[in-house]
């Protein structure tokens, strides 16, 4: 499993040990990630699973690469690319992964990004979607980028 350099609050190698299990069981070779996901716990494509570094704990963890490898299996082995459909939810249950498509708990530490404008430095609000070509209101400069901004984001999901 490729891991990310800072601290997790979940233990890698249970998730390791977990999806090493997995493809012996369901013979689906994938490869896993770490990665920095910020909106959700996890996804799949193809042969790789991504598991966002933010997951607070590893029960959440666990549960998310469960998920994400049982799209794997209906996809790559059943041909399946009906998402969160009947087998899907036959192979997650039957992998021990919550049967649903959205996590449970919470995202710790993810930094929030706000749109800012490159010459007068004016700042957006966080959620505002910026296109590309946008001018800034304050000085009409062509160039806004998304910028780190002190502060984290926790997300909860509803139980």
């Amino acid at each position: 499993m490729r891991r990310h350099s800072a601290a997790l609050a979940f233990d890698v190698n249970a998730l390791e040990a977990e999806l090493a299990l997995l493809i012996d069981r369901y013979g689906v070779p994938v490869r896993a990630e770490i990665t920095d996901l910020r909106g959700k716990y996890g996804d799949q494509c193809g042969d790789r699973i991504r598991v966002s570094r933010y997951i607070a704990d590893t029960r959440n963890a666990l549960d998310t690469v469960r998920h994400e490898y049982a799209h794997a299996v209906a996809d790559r082995k059943h041909g399946s690319k009906d998402g969160h459909g009947r087998l899907w939810k036959k192979l997650a249950a039957e992998m021990g992964a919550r049967p649903s498509s959205r996590g449970r708990g919470m995202l710790v530490n993810v930094p929030l990004r706000e749109p800012q404008c490159l010459r007068c430095r004016r700042r957006y609000l966080p959620l505002a979607r910026v296109p590309r070509r946008a001018r800034c209101p304050g000085c009409g400069h062509r160039k806004i980028t998304w910028t780190a901004i002190v502060g984290v984001r926790f997300q909860h999901s509803k139980p």
